[in-house]
Formats: structure tokens, sequence, C-alpha cells
């Protein structure tokens, strides 16, 4: 509740508490900032854990990462629906904004799948009929922001879509876990973005290396090549000496490209001729 910011309503709620009370709390994943907020509220609290203290992801889902980017992104997301669909699956899709819940579960009816959306905009009872009809089958998509990512408990998910990846990882765990409940298994598919690398994209390849998933290269070799330029901004002398490098090859790039920009802009004439054809 703390991490989906209910921080005002708890405060009312202690608030009439006596102060002598015992404070207990519950969390699947304990986030840092969780912990600080948290600690507002205890006064020398013990913690109890249950399992690793390690972020962890349920082995049994089958964690698949795509590297999509612009309008490709729509055209994947479709024949992922469909292909669980078509098997009699449900699927469960977040996203990260109210307005694009909307959007896709209106762009999904349009193309015959049956879908909805929910979210924190819909009422309390829209809410209700719509997990209602999900669960009884009526509906095969439903999309939902991350008010579905947590206490969500319906057992026959099949598959779990981040058409928008979260902001921070425990999200990400948060929102895969609604599939493979009790002894299911299940499958999530995250679309990647070029903005989510720096944000998740270290920590994505610690939770499936410790779920023993197959990381994609294109995300291994992105988080190797942050982690070699962050070791080379630690040394000055190494720093500048790649500026004077850069600096004398783009002396020589800028000579070469005066001498060869007509050749080159012919060539480029040529080559764009009957594009359009």
């Amino acid at each position: 509740m703390l991490d989906m910011g209910f921080q005002n309503d708890l405060e009312r709620i202690l608030g009439q508490c006596r102060q002598d009370r015992q404070t207990l709390m519950f969390s699947a994943t304990w986030a840092k900032e969780v912990q600080s907020v948290a600690n507002e509220y205890m006064r020398d609290p013990i913690r109890i854990t249950i399992g690793s203290t390690e972020l962890l992801a349920n082995d049994k889902i089958t964690q698949i990462l795509k590297n999509v980017q612009g309008r490709d992104r729509d055209k994947i997301f479709l024949q992922d629906v469909r292909e669980h669909v078509d098997n009699g699956s449900k699927v469960l899709v977040f996203v990260n904004q109210k307005k694009i819940a909307d959007k896709i579960a209106y762009a999904l009816t349009r193309a015959g799948v049956s879908a909805d959306a929910i979210h924190g905009d819909r009422s309390q009872s829209q809410r209700d009929q719509t997990m209602k009809s999900f669960k009884q089958n009526r509906t095969q998509v439903l999309v939902a922001t991350d008010v579905c990512a947590r206490g969500i408990d319906i057992r026959d998910i099949r598959a779990v879509i981040n058409y928008d990846m979260p902001s921070g990882i425990d999200s990400y765990v948060h929102r895969i876990g609604r599939t493979a409940r009790g002894e299911d298994t299940g499958t999530s598919i995250g679309y990647m973005a070029p903005e989510d690398f720096p944000r998740i994209g270290k920590d994505l390849i610690k939770i499936l290396e410790r779920a023993d998933q197959q990381c994609p290269p294109w995300l291994s070799s992105y988080v190797l090549q942050q982690t070699h330029l962050k070791m080379q901004s630690r040394n000055p002398r190494q720093q500048n000496q790649r500026q004077s490098s850069n600096r004398d090859y783009s002396r020589q790039s800028n000579s070469r490209d005066s001498r060869d920009r007509p050749q080159r802009d012919s060539q480029r004439r040529n080559s764009n001729w009957g594009d359009n054809f």
C-alpha cells in the first residue's frame, strides 16, 4: 500500500490508533524506498524473513524479453495476444498509463479479441464487474495499470504481457507473478524500449539469472557496454586520451569528408532513386 501511494490514507488511520499499539507489516518484496517509509510507523522493528532476502521471480514463469521500437510493438503485441488467446489462455496486459489501458482494450476489441481495462479511474462497481467477467472467461484479455500488480489471485492466467515495462524491478516481479499461481506454469513477455535499458536493464539480468532464465544477448551486451563505460569514466587519464583521440579523428574525418562529399552525394542520389516504386 505504501508503494502504491496510500501513505496519506495510512497516516489518517494510524492517527486514530493508540500510541502503544503493535504494528505488523507484510510485503512480498522489501524495497529500500518502502523500508524508509515503513520505519516511520515502527519503533525498534524486528524483521522476519521467509525464504531468500534477494528479489526473486517465480521459476515456473518462462520470461521472454523483446527489443522493440516504435510501431513494431503494436504489431508484435497483437501477434502475441492472438497466439495465447487462440490457445484458450487468459492474458493480463500491464501498461503505465490509464488512458493507454483504455486505448489498448478498445483496439483489441475492434480486432476481434474480447478485452477490457481496469485502472484507478474506474469506479469500484466497474472494477468488480470487469474482474468478474475476466474470471468467468467472458473477457479473454485484461489490460491494467499497476492496480492489478498486487493482490490479484486468478489461477488460470497463462500469460502476462508488459506492454510498458515498469519503472522499477520490484513492480516487474509483482506483475509477472500474476501468472503461474499455485502449481501452475506461465509465460511473461516484456517489450523493452530504448528508455527501459538504463532504468531496469541491469536488474533484469539478475532476476533472469536467479530464475535460471535465458538472458537475451542484446540485453547482456548493453549492460556490459555500460559497465565498461563507467570503468573508463573513473580513469581521468584514459578519458583525456579518448577526447584527444576523438579530436584528432574528427579533424581527419572532416578533411576526408570535404574531399569525398561530392562523390558521396552523387552515390546517395543514385541509391535513393526509385525507392518509391
